[in-house]
């Protein structure tokens, strides 16, 4: 990442919550990875096993752990190097590419009865319906949809592009990604006797709760009476899709492509790998880990890990997924057991009492 103006590493580190070894003043003009660092740029080092990538590195400036011991250029010590990265990052993300500024703008539309708390902005475009809400400090980007009823909670940012349909509710310090969709309809329908479907109403909404981030073109959709709900703190990536009436637990962390079918309970801190999903009506408890590509197809107690396909506890999986690859050699150890077997049948005498007579 290139920035437009230099920032000073003593600046940095404070905004780091780190101290700063060698010269303060240095002034860094991009942050990038230990191979591809220039010389007026920051990279990082997250432990002391990492010095001999860290000194071969052509960059100006590091960032190391507290026990990453004497450096050859100037760096900021941090106690966690992956905090100080995290805070560094959203610090210059706000500072190259600023969310809209406070105010609505001239092309955007606020319908009739609609409020924007003190200190939101909205953005070229944007459409805020009927009976919505933003609350104050609030960022809704450019070309957002906010329908009859919506309610934007404090310091939330919604990106170019996202949806919000009527009747949902964004809690306080959520962020919402370009493309995605916050209360499209649950996929119901009743099939009727002639074999068509006749849709039925999705008369719910979609409840995020405080400090919920949403990927790129996640989907969740609304439920059919009640709520879907992404529950306080939970991380959602990119295209992943939440079916009517499920709920998500609070900091429960989800990889890009996980599906989640209808009426689903998912607890607490849960982890889910990218590309696995869960089937409907079903139960997963607290601290459940899904392991990448696993399909969970039955209700999973606290603090399980699932692997495989379907995904079953780990250490069993693991078991399985040894025998399997040894599945080959085995079968070539029986065929050759048999041709032997063959060889010695052709080869023995007859038995007593079946010769000629």
């Amino acid at each position: 990442m290139r920035l437009t103006t230099p920032i000073t590493l003593g600046e940095l580190a404070r905004v780091a919550a780190g101290t700063v070894s060698g010269e303060s003043a240095f002034e860094v003009r991009g942050i990038a990875s230990l191979e591809g660092a220039g010389a007026d740029e920051l990279t990082f080092a997250r432990s002391a096993s990492m010095r001999e990538r860290a000194t071969a590195s052509a960059a100006g400036a590091l960032l190391v752990p507290e026990d990453f011991g004497k450096t050859d250029r100037p760096a900021i010590i941090a106690p966690d190097v992956d905090l100080a990265l995290a805070l560094v990052g959203e610090y210059l993300a706000a500072r190259e590419c600023p969310p809209p500024p406070p105010g609505v703008h001239p092309s955007a539309t606020v319908g009739e009865g609609a409020s924007v708390g003190e200190g939101a902005g909205v953005g070229p475009g944007a459409v805020v319906e009927a009976g919505a809400s933003v609350g104050a400090r609030a960022r809704i980007g450019a070309g957002v949809y906010l329908g009859h009823g919506v309610a934007v909670g404090e310091d939330t940012l919604i990106h170019a592009n996202a949806t919000v349909h009527w009747g949902c509710r964004i809690g306080a310090r959520c962020v919402v990604h370009s493309g995605a969709v916050v209360g499209a309809d649950g996929f119901g329908f009743a099939r009727s006797p002639d074999g068509s479907y006749h849709k039925i109403p999705q008369l719910g909404n979609v409840v995020l709760e405080d400090d919920v981030e949403l990927g790129a073109c996640a989907c969740i959709d609304r439920a059919m009476l009640d709520s879907t709900v992404i529950a306080r703190g939970a991380k959602l990536d990119n295209l992943i899709h939440i079916a009517h009436n499920c709920r998500v637990g609070e900091g429960t962390a989800m990889a890009a492509q996980v599906g989640v079918a209808g009426s689903t309970r998912i607890g607490a801190g849960c982890q889910f790998g990218g590309q696995s999903g869960v089937v409907g009506h079903v139960r997963l408890g607290d601290g459940v880990r899904v392991g990448a590509g696993s399909p969970v197809i039955k209700s999973v107690a606290d603090g399980v890990e699932v692997w495989g396909f379907p995904a079953r506890e780990k250490s069993r999986a693991l078991r399985e997924m040894a025998g399997a690859a040894r599945s080959g050699r085995l079968a070539e150890e029986i065929r050759a057991l048999r041709r032997r077997l063959k060889a010695l049948e052709a080869d023995a005498p007859p038995a007593a009492g079946t010769g000629d007579s």
